[in-house]
């Protein structure tokens, strides 16, 4: 679309001014706006993107991980997760109330880097929280396993007992 207008202004630039010059210039000022309006929507949608496909890898990351292992593992969880919450915020209202292009995309990078931040911290310990997790699924797995086992030991109980009496009375 940008270039679009960028090769609307240039074909201006070549016809032989036909009407006032006045009128050609505002014609190509007019394209090359268009076109910067255009850039400047693409740069906002980059760090949407950007924002997006990394907190959607920071999210696919926590996910995995039960809370405790979590708030155990990763220093100040808590605090990371606000922060995370103020910044989805932030960048949702940036999008909101983006302006002209004449913006520029200081509010964004911040708010990238603040990702890259956490991000970095949480892929740091990432196998950490992954053992921790193994830990937690085989202790469970144990502890299922010893259930089902004083189940089964349980019910041969039984039924050996009744067993034992049905003999009794039997011979009785």
């Amino acid at each position: 679309m940008a270039l679009d207008h960028i090769f609307k202004a240039a074909q201006l630039l070549k016809i032989p001014l036909l009407q006032s010059a006045e009128i050609e210039l505002k014609k190509i000022e007019d394209e090359i706006k268009k076109a910067n309006a255009h850039i400047s929507r693409a740069g906002y949608d980059t760090y949407e993107c950007y924002a997006t496909h990394t907190m959607l890898n920071i999210d696919k990351i926590l996910e995995k991980y039960d809370i405790v292992i979590k708030s155990a593992i990763i220093n100040n969880y808590s605090d990371i997760i606000k922060k995370l919450t103020n910044i989805k915020e932030s960048i949702a209202d940036i999008r909101t109330n983006k302006k002209s292009p004449d913006d520029d995309f200081e509010k964004y990078a911040k708010q990238i880097d603040g990702l890259i931040e956490i991000g970095t911290e949480i892929k740091s310990v990432e196998g950490e929280l992954s053992k921790e997790q193994h830990k937690i699924e085989e202790k469970d797995k144990k502890e299922r396993r010893n259930r089902i086992i004083t189940v089964i030991s349980s019910i041969i109980g039984i039924l050996g007992l009744a067993l034992a009496i049905f003999m009794y009375f039997k011979k009785c």
